[in-house]
């Protein structure tokens, strides 16, 4: 994998984060200016279902988006790949017709892969959404209990809230992107291992981003090399992909991660 493949992998996460932020921001000024209306008159903060609802609902169109981008991104870098190209020719030769090309095996792959990770997203997106919500009211909660006066309370809910702006956009991003090219390596190693049983399984590899923010646990994971059907091992922790929480990592491993997965040796890094 080219360095400047990443730099497209990293650059197109930043501006999907930016649009989502976007989105996120008006419901968000909403939410403030609700509450802060309905603290003015009770004195208690709002159960706000309405307002958490729309956040799910951007939350999922977000998710979309940012599962398309990759998913676009990540075939046009596999028909840059010779080695992968050469085993899509592979597999399209066994049909005898001559009717399959390699761009069929590559749609055939694309195909699947949309199909499992909808299925993820459905689940991941229920449960991130029950998450917010449920952090959202206990901070509205929080913030009302401490008795402030009106203005005060508008203020620290534009600093509580705009904060967790930043923090939902990285992670739903992250998590897209990452499910997103999960499934698209899981599948192409599926379709490679049936039609050509001799050919070397793909394998997955784990690239931290190395500054002064990285977690120890992901540097130190940094070009781990693990059988797609396998978790990374980060920390104490098992991860399919960077950001999954499915086998239990906690939130410690996975809110604003920016570690990538690639296919092991099929690009140079």
């Amino acid at each position: 994998m080219a360095i400047g493949t990443q730099q497209v992998e990293v650059a197109l996460k930043l501006k999907q984060e930016s649009e989502f932020q976007r989105a996120l921001i008006p419901i968000y000024t909403q939410i403030i200016k609700e509450s802060t209306e309905h603290y003015a008159n009770t004195q208690q903060a709002k159960n706000l279902d309405e307002y958490y609802q729309s956040i799910a609902a951007t939350t999922f169109l977000a998710w979309l988006l940012t599962r398309k981008s990759f998913s676009v991104l990540m075939f046009r870098i596999f028909k840059q790949s010779k080695s992968f190209m050469r085993l899509m020719h592979q597999i399209a030769r066994i049909d005898t017709t001559g009717r399959t090309t390699s761009f069929n095996v590559l749609d055939g792959i694309k195909s699947s892969a949309d199909t499992k990770n909808l299925s993820h997203m459905n689940t991941w997106v229920n449960k991130a959404t029950e998450s917010v919500t449920a952090t959202n009211q206990k901070q509205l909660v929080a913030i009302a209990s401490l008795g402030l006066p009106v203005f005060e309370f508008r203020e620290k809910l534009k600093e509580t809230f705009n904060k967790r702006i930043d923090t939902i956009a990285a992670t739903t991003v992250q998590e897209a992107s990452e499910s997103t090219k999960d499934s698209i390596f899981t599948e192409s190693n599926n379709v490679i291992k049936t039609h050509l049983p001799d050919a070397k399984p793909l394998k997955k590899q784990w690239i931290a981003v190395l500054d002064d923010r990285t977690r120890p646990d992901h540097a130190a994971a940094d070009m781990q090399i693990k059988e797609m059907n396998e978790p990374f091992e980060v920390g104490e922790s098992l991860l399919m992909y960077p950001a999954d929480s499915s086998l239990g990592a906690p939130l410690s491993q996975t809110i604003n991660c920016r570690c990538i997965s690639v296919i092991a040796g099929l690009f140079t890094f």
